[in-house]
């Protein structure tokens, strides 16, 4: 996908932010992305040919886990506007990724929802390929972008292991079950 000169890679950018085991925050994340850059909603974007990134995401990220369509269920994508999308018509206006990026920062400090907001600026510019960026481009690394979630780290760590933990005791289980 194309702004100007620029080529977006919006499941690059979500998979960066989100672990590969949250493929329904990916999904989510790569659609937002998708509808900011496009400026079109979930329904005009959902079977066109720019949506394929996306759908190409969740396939690839389902296969990574070991599992597949008929096995993995999405859950239904609501899709809102509530965390405003700066970056993208920043980016149009200013034809400078780092430049619109510090000034999608500084906008969502008066935004509803400054931290998610901002969150979508580091989103949005990592989206962003790099071969189509003039050289003397800092990459803005999302692992310096400062986002308030050690709690919903925590979480979903504990969650995770909680899950490895039930699979590892279902697959011993139907193990002995079969002997």
């Amino acid at each position: 996908m194309f702004l100007n000169k620029y080529k977006i890679n919006p499941c690059k950018a979500c998979r960066m932010f989100y672990p590969i085991t949250d493929i329904n925050n990916i999904n989510y994340c790569c659609y937002d992305v998708l509808g900011a850059f496009t400026g079109k909603s979930l329904n005009e974007i959902r079977n066109s040919p720019e949506a394929q990134n996306c759908k190409d995401c969740v396939d690839q990220s389902i296969k990574s886990l070991g599992r597949d369509k008929c096995n993995m269920r999405l859950t239904p994508y609501a899709y809102w506007y509530q965390v405003p999308h700066y970056f993208p018509a920043l980016l149009q206006q200013e034809q400078d990724k780092n430049k619109a990026y510090d000034l999608c920062i500084e906008k969502c400090n008066n935004s509803a929802y400054p931290e998610e907001c901002k969150k979508y600026c580091s989103i949005d510019f990592n989206s962003i390929e790099e071969d189509y960026i003039p050289e003397n481009n800092e990459k803005k690394n999302i692992e310096n972008f400062q986002y308030n979630n050690n709690k919903n780290t925590d979480n979903l760590i504990y969650l995770s292991s909680f899950t490895i933990l039930i699979i590892i005791a279902l697959f011993a289980f139907t193990k002995i079950m079969r002997k």
